[in-house]
């Protein structure tokens, strides 16, 4: 069996698979975020048709998305809303 990028052999010639590069998500400060993180407004951001945001409103227990510019978090008045981690500090 050939090597490829998506394998490697261990000393004993058992097959493992390679380890996956995560990516890691930042806020705005470069902290970096966790699922289950608190976040925190760093300024005032406009909402289309729903409340908007105040500058130091809090988000707690956040998810992690495929994209790691963009956190999942459930807003008390919105329900949940995607988020730009570039708006957010680590609370």
């Amino acid at each position: 069996m050939p090597m490829t990028e998506e394998i490697y052999y261990d000393e004993d010639r058992n097959v493992i698979p390679k380890p996956i590069d995560t990516v890691k998500v930042l806020d705005a400060y470069n902290n970096e975020l966790q699922s289950g993180d608190t976040v925190i407004a760093i300024k005032p951001l406009p909402v289309k048709k729903w409340t908007d945001i105040k500058q130091g409103e809090k988000f707690t227990k956040i998810k992690l998305t495929d994209d790691p510019e963009l956190i999942l978090a459930k807003h008390p008045k919105n329900g949940e809303i995607y988020l730009r981690t570039e708006f957010f500090k680590k609370a």
